[in-house]
């Protein structure tokens, strides 16, 4: 049977009895003291194997005394017990007398030469029960007289716990720090749905919807544009008609509107014309082909047909209109033709560096103008564990989700939580080699069990200090199973 052995460690030999007065050693049936060397457990999965020897070079027994010692495990508890075999030691008068009253299946007396160096050796074995784990392991001592009165009865714990608990390491994380951006670039795209009248491209603020969409817009651009924090570098304009009527009129008319659009920014904030890049797209099929495809109408099969069998815009418009008598063409002019008549306006502009002052006042108002790396100054300078560190962490993960760096870090204190998926291993694996990334990686094999490529990670890392810490965590882990 191939044994897995676990040795409780211990420096000392254990003492378990102490000097007494002559008066007192007289009353016990013996002077001296009596030890033990450090006990010795292996343990399988059905048995428990302890060794140890007892000690009685400072032993003196009394002639007419017997000391028995009883080997015995102790629940924690103290609810069960589990007695291995008496040791019997004595005089040699003592040991002829215990066998003539005994007889020949007496236990044995060991003979003690008083006065020499003597040990005996207890091999003691045990069936492997769960809460033999927490045991203590103790010797009952009773020394009787000649005529088998008690004379003295003691307990000694020789290990108050009979099996270490698996240590438990305390792995710590090596946080990879984003780089400092050294161009603060961000492009926002928008859309904004004018009403205009037929075949017109002036903006109306009292037409339809216009003021609030007006509003909208004006709530955007200020943040951008009336903002010392940014320096707009490009406004693109770009127009779209909806595909019904003439398609040069069309082309046309999204470019007016367009230019409509960049009329009224200029005029509002005060932008030059060299800022902006117009253009007019148009009919937009692509985008009435979307909606057809996600949307719910009758015929949608046979209208994503007929947009994919005719290719020009005037073939699609008349089979459009000829198809079901125009009744699925009506519903697309009410439903799917008005959001296709838009503008997407974009704006590119650069964002100054922020102190750590000016980034902690505006990571929650206008996150979006931080770097990754200013996010992580802000989370950084508050404790570890705190509500801010975790608000400021919080915030880059919504901000830069796909952050090679950022994923890195979660995926690191995700490790010490329930572990990586498959796919986030192959990610880890994919980064460049750095001590932060073998730190982490040694975590995740001392996880699995796979000690020793632990090991050689963390080994690899250093002087990381968390590399160093982690490997000394791994040893403990190690030498307790």
């Amino acid at each position: 049977m191939k044994v897995n052995t676990s040795y409780l460690r211990r420096t000392a030999i254990f003492f378990a009895a102490t000097l007494f007065t002559s008066a007192a050693a007289v009353a016990q049936g013996y002077r001296g003291t009596l030890a033990f060397t450090t006990p010795q457990v292996q343990r399988t999965n059905d048995s428990l194997y302890i060794t140890t020897n007892v000690v009685l070079d400072d032993l003196r027994v009394e002639s007419r005394s017997l000391l028995t010692l009883t080997p015995k495990l102790v629940s924690k508890d103290g609810t069960q017990v589990y007695n291995f075999p008496q040791v019997n030691i004595g005089s040699r008068n003592r040991s002829i007398m215990y066998r003539r009253q005994n007889g020949s299946t007496a236990t044995p007396v060991v003979r003690r030469h008083n006065g020499q160096q003597q040990n005996i050796e207890l091999r003691l074995t045990a069936p492997n029960h769960p809460w033999m784990r927490a045991a203590r392991l103790a010797i009952e001592e009773n020394v009787s007289g000649c005529a088998g009165c008690e004379m003295s009865n003691n307990d000694y714990t020789l290990i108050d716990r009979i099996l270490r608990e698996p240590y438990t390491p305390n792995y710590r994380l090596a946080t990879l720090m984003p780089a400092p951006d050294s161009v603060k670039l961000r492009s926002d795209k928008f859309v904004a749905r004018f009403n205009f009248r037929v075949n017109r491209y002036e903006l109306l603020p009292n037409l339809g919807n216009n003021r609030r969409e007006f509003e909208r817009v004006d709530s955007i651009a200020k943040e951008i544009l009336v903002n010392n924090d940014v320096m707009v570098r490009n406004v693109s304009i770009n127009g779209y008609a909806s595909p019904e009527g003439y398609y040069e009129a069309n082309q046309l008319l999204a470019l007016n509107r367009a230019n409509s659009f960049v009329d009224y920014l200029k005029k509002t904030y005060g932008l030059n014309t060299y800022l902006f890049s117009v253009s007019g797209h148009g009919e937009d099929w692509a985008g009435l082909i979307q909606a057809v495809s996600t949307g719910d109408m009758d015929y949608r099969e046979e209208i994503l047909d007929i947009l994919s069998r005719n290719q020009t815009s005037a073939a699609r418009k008349d089979a459009l209109k000829k198809f079901r008598n125009g009744v699925p063409y009506v519903f697309m002019l009410e439903n799917y033709y008005p959001p296709l008549r838009r503008t997407e306006y974009e704006f590119t502009y650069n964002v100054r560096g922020f102190s750590l002052e000016e980034a902690i006042e505006r990571i929650n108002k206008r996150p979006h103008l931080l770097s990754i790396e200013e996010m992580y100054r802000v989370a950084f300078h508050y404790p570890e564990g705190s509500p801010e560190r975790a608000n400021a962490l919080g915030v880059a993960s919504k901000i830069y989700p796909d952050d090679p760096t950022h994923r890195f870090n979660l995926l690191s204190e995700k490790l010490l939580g329930n572990g990586i998926s498959a796919a986030e291993f192959k990610f880890l694996q994919s980064l460049p080699e750095t001590p932060e990334k073998l730190n982490t990686l040694g975590i995740y094999y001392a996880a699995r069990g796979e000690y020793a490529q632990a090991k050689a990670c963390f080994e690899k890392a250093l002087p990381s200090a968390a590399a160093s810490h982690n490997l000394n965590e791994l040893n403990k882990k190690i030498e307790s199973e």
